[in-house]
C-alpha cells in the first residue's frame, strides 16, 4: 500500500533522498476511500514506496501598479480589467473602462481562454487579490492585482475619481 505525505517544497538535494521517480500534475487524487478530489495546482512526486504532495505550483499574484494600469489601457493592451467592489462602491467611483464582476461577467471570464490578460481592481486591492487567487486555482495565467485599488488609481493617476 502506498504512503501520502504532505511536504513542505523539496530542495534538489531532498528529491534525490527520498529517491524521486516522478514529478506530475494530476488532474484528480483519489483518496483511501476512493473518493476524487480536485487536485488541479497540486505537485506530486512519486518515490519507490510512498507519494509525497508537495504543495501547490502556483505562482503568486503579479501586482500592478495605477500608473502602470494607465500604461497599459492608453497603450490599448487587450485586457479585461474586472473590479470586484459591489454596485454601491462602483456608483462613488470607477475606473472607465472596468466591469463589475456579477454572475453574467464571472459565467463569461470562465468560459473564456485561460491565457487572456485580467486585471482584478478593488477599493485597496484586498478583495481583488482573493478573486485573482480564485481565478488562478480555475486554471487562470496571466492574473494581475491592483496594488492599492482604486483609491491608488485616485491618488497616482486620476484626481478626478473620488476617494471614499
Amino acid at each position: 500500500m502506498m504512503r501520502t505525505r504532505v511536504l513542505m517544497p523539496l530542495s534538489a538535494a531532498a528529491m534525490a533522498a527520498v529517491g524521486l521517480i516522478a514529478l506530475f500534475l494530476p488532474q484528480e487524487i483519489r483518496s483511501a476511500s476512493g473518493a476524487a478530489q480536485d487536485a488541479r495546482g497540486v505537485l506530486l512526486l512519486q518515490t519507490a514506496g510512498a507519494l509525497y504532495l508537495i504543495g501547490r505550483s502556483w505562482m503568486p499574484i503579479l501586482q500592478l501598479s495605477a500608473p502602470e494600469l494607465k500604461t497599459l489601457l492608453d497603450g490599448g493592451q487587450p485586457l479585461a480589467l474586472v473590479d470586484v467592489r459591489t454596485a454601491e462602491e462602483a456608483d462613488i467611483a470607477r475606473i472607465e473602462g472596468a466591469r463589475l464582476l456579477d454572475q453574467q461577467y464571472y459565467d463569461e471570464l470562465l468560459a473564456r481562454d485561460r491565457d487572456i490578460l485580467i486585471v482584478f481592481q478593488c477599493h485597496h486591492g484586498i478583495r481583488s487579490q482573493s478573486a485573482a487567487e480564485y481565478f488562478q486555482a480555475a486554471g487562470f495565467r496571466n492574473l494581475y492585482n491592483l496594488q492599492g485599488g482604486i483609491d491608488a488609481w485616485s491618488r497616482l493617476v486620476d484626481p478626478s475619481v473620488a476617494r471614499y
